[in-house]
């Protein structure tokens, strides 16, 4: 079984032979195999020759390395008379850690008001008041709730008990988390079904690479795999091994094997209940779904030594029409010239708006020659659908020394909708209070940039960003251009007021730890760093995350390559377009794009790949595969190959481009 199942074996096998436990000769014999199956049968010959203390030493690895793969085979397989309650058991274990910390939101005041009300229920089955009220322990109350309701209710009958006593934000919060529980519990339990019927898996690879889940080393051992069902047990080693790998899993399934879920789904009571809650669309902007997309003319004008950017849009007919850049939508009643850029918020602006605080950037909006009846403002708040958040945003209005509050006609969850009356200086604003004393998580951004320091210099340095998602990447580009901008997956979850700090061992960095300010960056827009974090100059890549104060993961670490490219070329705003583009979209670019070989013959000829490369790629059977090549060659040329391979798209396969480019723009 763990010769089927274990993919990491280099990694088991540098820790035995750095305690001295195989010889260097055998490491060796490890290295030199193609596939995790040989690799572990070289091993298991070493662990039977080295006796008792060897296989006691790859006990505790494979613990550390691959917890629920050794909790899974310690507990044996199931009986049909057994199934039902350990699955119970089993979600239970997940879920209790989430009633608990929805538990540990309420002040005292609160959780007495819910124990109280859990006492008055009259649905059976009823808590009895002495079992509550001797409860000193939220574990051992979200035990209690477990242990009397089951799992899968626990989580309900909390939501209703903290919607009754006022707490409608903690009670959508525990629903997301407890959401995210399931998805793990449902993968886990799953395991061999999703084996024996799964048969795309390196789509799903694609997808977990490209979001950084997985390794570079097991995204090749599940391509090296012979049958899909060798591929989804290296694929499940991996996922046992990393937080939230199990979540991103069961997402990529929902999107392309949505049938298969209902189907499994449909055989479990505890799953069947729980489906319907989790296949609910989002509320959308459905006006953005008729935008036709746009990429602004940049008008640049010069101030003294200060150089401001516009944009401007010509607009030919009425319509939605959002902006590439900014994400801002413009309804336009008729043909017009809109133009429009970003200004910093003034502190005294700022002071006669009270308990208020920037919630996106301030666009300076002029119109020409056709009147906007509606413009939608991109807003990075997370809408959980209760009737607290459609009072939170508001719009401000400057004209002269006046200020005006627009309340919005619309929030969706990703634009603030308001009728124009007025144009000038616009921008979504919160309440100071609701941030500070009901915090809850915004859309945020992680941005990094990298300088190559004098050659006197024994360290460079990487710059971390941390920004509200809906600050355009481009107005950041532009105040470092003299810095290399790193394109990697930005998106995260933040909270106003919370203090951050990097995941980066073994590497130094300032400040220690750092509060998140929603609107410190838009008062100057100058973006400085949150975190500067200090690199040898030998390094070519390093390992970036980002924790909160509590050390838990809020942006998974992934490996940043450190390409000390710093031409003009490659941090202009098209050439990072273009590679944000070619990366943001690999999955669907591997399964869509058929002439491969035609590309490939392109990139060839302007030198971009290697005849090496082109022969691999010419050598594959399918798309796909010649797909994954190309990638290859890609990551490796760097920013001026992908800036490349893009044109040669929006020459071959234009259709394609602006359909990737407007479903992008559309999920910001």
């Amino acid at each position: 079984m763990l010769i089927q199942r274990v993919p990491s074996v280099m990694g088991i096998a540098d820790q035995l032979r750095s305690k001295k436990m195989i010889p260097a000769e055998i490491h060796g014999n490890i290295q030199t195999e193609k596939t995790s199956q040989d690799q572990m049968r070289i091993l298991y010959s070493v662990l039977d020759s080295g006796g008792r203390a060897a296989k006691e030493e790859f006990y505790e690895i494979l613990k550390t390395m691959m917890p629920s793969l050794v909790s899974e085979l310690e507990a044996g397989p199931r009986t049909s008379s057994e199934e039902k309650p350990k699955s119970e058991q089993y979600l239970g274990r997940y879920i209790k850690y989430d009633l608990r910390w929805a538990l540990n939101c309420l002040d005292e005041a609160d959780l007495k008001k819910f124990k109280n009300n859990l006492c008055d229920r009259w649905l059976d089955p009823r808590l009895h008041r002495h079992n509550v009220e001797r409860i000193r322990d939220n574990m051992d109350l979200a035990n209690l709730l477990i242990n009397t309701f089951n799992a899968r209710n626990a989580v309900q009958v909390t939501m209703e008990n903290l919607r009754m006593i006022g707490c409608n934000g903690t009670a959508e919060r525990l629903k997301r988390v407890a959401d995210r529980s399931f998805f793990s519990f449902f993968v886990d339990e799953n395991r061999e079904k999703l084996i024996q019927r799964v048969s795309s898996v390196m789509e799903i690879a694609d997808h977990l690479k490209w979001r950084g889940t997985i390794t570079d080393e097991i995204y090749s051992s599940i391509q090296t795999a012979k049958t899909s069902q060798e591929q989804m047990r290296i694929l499940y080693s991996a996922l046992d091994s990393r937080t939230n790998a199990k979540v991103e899993f069961y997402e990529i399934l929902q999107m392309i094997k949505p049938h298969l879920l209902h189907e499994l789904s449909g055989h479990s009571d505890i799953f069947s209940s729980y489906m319907p809650t989790l296949t609910q669309p989002d509320t959308k902007d459905r006006s953005l779904m008729d935008a036709e997309i746009f990429n602004p003319e940049t008008v640049e004008k010069s101030q003294g030594d200060k150089i401001t950017t516009s944009y401007r849009f010509l607009c030919h007919h009425a319509g939605h029409f959002q902006c590439k850049v900014t994400g801002l939508v413009f309804m336009m009643e008729g043909e017009g010239e809109v133009l429009y850029k970003i200004e910093p918020w003034d502190t005294q602006q700022l002071d006669g708006l009270g308990q208020k605080t920037p919630a996106g950037p301030l666009y300076n909006i002029e119109c020409f020659k056709g009147p906007i009846s509606h413009l939608h403002l991109p807003h990075c708040e997370i809408i959980d659908g209760t009737e607290e958040n459609k009072v939170k945003q508001a719009v401000a209005h400057f004209t002269d020394d006046n200020v005006e509050i627009i309340t919005p006609l619309q929030v969706t969850s990703t634009h603030v909708i308001i009728r124009i009356q007025g144009l000038s200086l616009l921008g979504i604003i919160s309440d100071l209070r609701d941030l500070l004393f009901k915090p809850h998580l915004i859309n945020a951004q992680v941005l990094l940039f990298y300088k190559t320091l004098a050659v006197t210099q024994s360290v460079n340095v990487l710059y971390i960003h941390l920004l509200p998602g809906n600050i355009p990447t481009d107005e950041v580009i532009k105040k470092h251009k003299f810095n290399h901008f790193i394109q990697t997956t930005s998106k995260c979850q933040l909270i106003h007021g919370r203090k951050y700090k990097p995941s980066c061992h073994p590497h130094e960095y300032q400040p220690t730890v750092e509060t998140f300010d929603i609107g410190l960056d838009l008062k100057s827009l100058n973006f400085h760093a949150t975190f500067e974090v200090f690199l040898d100059c030998e390094t070519k890549n390093a390992r970036i995350g980002l924790l909160d104060e509590y050390g838990r993961e809020v942006w998974e670490p992934r490996r940043v390559f450190l390409a000390a490219d710093t031409s003009t070329e490659a941090t202009s705003p098209k050439v990072a377009a273009a590679v944000k583009f070619v990366d943001e979209h690999r999955p669907a670019i591997i399964q869509r794009i058929s002439s491969v070989k035609e590309i490939a013959d392109d990139l060839l000829s302007k030198k971009m790949i290697s005849k090496e490369m082109h022969s691999k790629i010419r050598g594959e059977k399918t798309s796909q595969d010649q797909m994954r090549i190309l990638y290859d060659g890609l990551d490796s040329g760097g920013a001026a190959v992908k800036a490349e391979f893009y044109e040669i798209l929006k020459v071959k396969l234009q259709s394609l481009v602006d359909e990737l480019e407007a479903g992008s723009s559309k999920t910001q």
